[in-house]
């Protein structure tokens, strides 16, 4: 499961999924659950 929003966001609405994390814009490197948004383009 992804969430994606701004360099704000937390992990409130997804700490109840397992293997969830964050796609934040804004951002240039992750941490943990929480991933740069742009990184998502090399999936494809």
């Amino acid at each position: 499961m992804a969430e994606t929003k701004g360099e704000g966001k937390t992990f409130k609405q997804i700490k109840d999924l397992p293997d969830s994390y964050l796609a934040v814009d804004g951002i240039e490197h992750g941490m943990g659950a929480r991933i740069p948004q742009w990184l998502i383009g090399f999936l494809y």
